[in-house]
């Protein structure tokens, strides 16, 4: 129980930390008027840089990343 309790504590405060520089990929998407899944193929390709998955798998993209 306390495993679980210190992971969910871990996942909240990399979250928090996350925030503060990068938007999620739909966030992105909007800001720069393109879909979710171009911005997907962009990351796969390797065309954006600065990025960062979460544990749980939500995609995070630097506030400041520009598009190719």
């Amino acid at each position: 129980m306390a495993a679980v309790l210190l992971f969910i504590f871990f996942v909240q405060a990399t979250n928090i930390h996350i925030r503060d520089e990068y938007l999620t990929i739909t966030e992105f998407a909007e800001q720069n008027k393109r879909t979710r899944k171009e911005i997907e193929k962009l990351i796969d390709s390797g065309k954006l840089k600065y990025f960062r998955k979460s544990p749980l798998g939500y995609i995070y993209i630097h506030k400041d990343e520009k598009l190719p």
